[in-house]
């Protein structure tokens, strides 16, 4: 079993996030204006724009988010909502997918980047997971869809079914 070390993985994470930014400079950076957290960049090619600071659920794997309860969770989603912030991140492992759904409920669909995350256990039913994520959430489609925890230098192969699950799904 070949495995990626945690320096690796921050070096192989910076490096990627650093080439992401550069080719995503966003339309404030065309401009000459100065960049915020909240401006909408483009992701690649495919016109997707969230914004460039996103907030995550997974806090303490989503303990954090699950013991403010759904109330506050819902105002403190609304807060980041209203302070320009469109892209929303969540994991199957967090347990957070029915809280986001309450605090999105009424909010535009098309103004959201919802990206989620499957786990390798589920490689095998990934279409059946993703509809599963679907109701969780109350959303038709995901902006994004990555594969959570994937440590292993040899998870190309190793996951190819799943790779082909999500690329069928994207279809």
């Amino acid at each position: 079993m070949t495995r990626i070390d945690r320096r690796s993985f921050m070096v192989q994470s910076a490096a990627a996030t650093a080439a992401a930014a550069v080719v995503g400079s966003g339309i404030a950076a065309e401009s000459g204006q100065k960049r915020t957290a909240v401006d909408r960049v483009v992701l690649g090619k495919t016109g997707v724009r969230p914004s460039r600071l996103g907030m995550g659920t997974g806090s303490q794997g989503g303990r954090i988010q699950r013991e403010l309860g759904q109330a506050a969770f819902d105002r403190l989603v609304r807060y980041a909502y209203d302070q320009g912030i469109r892209y929303f991140d969540t994991a199957d492992n967090y347990k957070t997918h029915e809280m986001l759904r309450s605090a999105l409920k009424g909010l535009p669909r098309d103004e959201l980047f919802i990206q989620t995350k499957m786990r390798i256990q589920d490689a095998d039913n990934v279409a059946k997971t993703l509809d599963r994520f679907r109701k969780e959430l109350g959303t038709d489609y995901f902006d994004s869809v990555l594969i959570h925890c994937t440590r292993r230098n040899d998870w190309p192969k190793r996951l190819e079914r799943m790779r082909d699950g999500l690329s069928k799904a994207k279809e």
